[in-house]
């Protein structure tokens, strides 16, 4: 016995919402689907077909529906929703490997740094392409500072990703600013890498830094790794090679606002930097819950 045209569209709607929902991509949420004959339901979909959407409904029965039960404004949605994943798998074919708690949107910022293009300032330091392509930049003795290379970039929620090689230094630094001033950073050396909340008024008012748990990891120099930096609500997070057991953590309030720059610091001799990504993030599904869990 076939289902009726309600049950249909209701499990259409059941199927997609739910399916969205595990897999976190656009269209997650319950909605209101109306069928040909006018009836309304509340249902998410499973799949969609080329001819029909697997549907199910609050009780865990699936359904498959033609389309052409389904009104004209369910039909466009499931479009939408579709050319949404596409866009979403198209933006996390750069990504080395997964974020933790963001979902990333569109590539807002790319430069490989296989060339010195406009927009960076080099304020202290020596900075020049190896013979790879690669960015390669060291501290200079006479500048009393560590060497910096930056540009500005407006940031709220966002995935940063980059390549790095250490070649002699004693530490390097992915930092973002806000207005007032050193925000944020991933703090890499040999031995590891930690991710940390900066002293954003620089000893002239109550804020103060913190550097937030190390992780002990093996980034001896010659040796290519990645690094990923997110930026969620409140939250920074860091994780190198993708170890998601291996992760940098912090909260504070003043991550929620926009920043204004990113850039890299080098102390000592020389670190490879190559394929500078970031994307536009929202939260995942959950994730102040998973937050919560990690910085226990």
């Amino acid at each position: 016995m076939k289902a009726p045209t309600v049950v249909l569209a209701t499990l259409a709607l059941t199927a997609f919402a739910n399916a969205q929902l595990a897999e976190r991509t656009p269209g997650s949420e319950m909605r209101t689907w109306t069928n040909t004959d006018g009836v309304e339901i509340q249902a998410s979909l499973v799949e969609k077909k080329e001819s029909s959407v697997l549907l199910k409904l609050e009780n865990g029965r699936q359904y498959d529906v033609p389309l052409e039960k389904l009104s004209g404004s369910d039909i466009a949605w499931i479009e939408e929703m579709e050319a949404a994943k596409v866009a979403a798998a198209e933006a996390s074919e750069g990504l080395a490997f997964s974020p933790i708690l963001a979902e990333v949107g569109s590539v807002i910022f790319e430069d490989n740094l296989s060339e010195i293009r406009e927009g960076w300032g080099m304020g202290n330091g020596e900075w020049k392409n190896d013979e790879e392509g690669a960015l390669i930049g060291k501290e200079l003795e006479a500048d009393d500072h560590a060497a910096t290379f930056r540009r500005n970039l407006p940031l709220e929620n966002a995935v940063i990703q980059f390549s790095f090689k250490l070649d002699g230094a004693r530490a390097t630094t992915f930092s973002i600013d806000n207005s007032t001033g050193h925000l944020c950073r991933l703090s890499i050396n040999a031995s590891g890498f930690t991710a940390q909340k900066d002293d954003n008024d620089k000893d002239k008012g109550p804020d103060t830094g913190e550097k937030y748990n190390s992780i002990e990891m093996d980034l001896a120099d010659g040796e290519w790794h990645t690094a990923m930096f997110e930026m969620v609500g409140d939250t920074v997070l860091a994780q190198v090679d993708g170890e998601d057991d291996e992760i940098s953590i912090g909260a504070h309030e003043m991550f929620t606002g926009s920043t204004t720059k990113i850039g890299f610091t080098i102390s000592g001799e020389s670190v490879h930097f190559k394929d500078l990504r970031v994307w536009e993030a929202q939260p995942k599904e959950g994730w102040e819950s998973d937050r919560d869990k990690l910085l226990d």
